[in-house]
């Protein structure tokens, strides 16, 4: 189970307004872009010719939703019917689908307690997650977000059971 949710203003999941002011920033206006090849390794869709397909796809039901919900942030949930079949990639790549538009910023939170997976993907090693704060275990808020390396993609990972 992941939830999505797209802030419409780019950094507002971190509390900053503008890209600057964001943990991955590295100049006033631009965010650090992870090559095809690593985005390809942890299954993210892209822009890159190859998997434009996939993008497209990912972008078709992105929009839909946003059609559903066209005045405001919204979650989306995505649970899967079954372990095992491909809910934390759909999660995954439906939060790169909304980053990629420049006017919003996804928050991905894995709330998959038999399976948490999305760290691993992201290749993000936290010390903390949804269920340390949950728990109560010294967990603050800005410690659970955790920058993907794609612009405007933040990661909650399940964190320790």
């Amino acid at each position: 189970m992941q939830a999505i949710n797209p802030v419409h203003d780019a950094g507002a999941a971190h509390g900053h307004t503008d890209p600057s002011a964001h943990p991955m920033a590295t100049t006033a206006d631009a965010y650090p872009l992870l090559p095809a090849r690593v985005l390809e390794d942890r299954r993210l869709i892209h822009r890159s010719a190859g998997v434009r397909h996939h993008a497209d796809a990912f972008r078709q039901l992105r929009t839909r939703l946003l059609a559903l919900h066209p005045h405001g942030n919204f979650v989306t949930l995505v649970v899967p019917v079954n372990p095992r079949c491909g809910g934390s990639f759909v999660a995954r790549n439906l939060s790169a689908a909304f980053a990629f538009d420049e006017s919003k910023h996804a928050l991905l939170v894995d709330c998959d307690a038999r399976y948490p997976s999305q760290h691993v993907a992201l290749d993000i090693r936290p010390r903390v997650g949804l269920v340390d704060y949950l728990a109560g275990r010294d967990a603050e808020i800005p410690a659970l977000v955790h920058p993907t390396g794609l612009p405007r993609l933040d990661l909650v990972p399940f964190g320790t059971p």
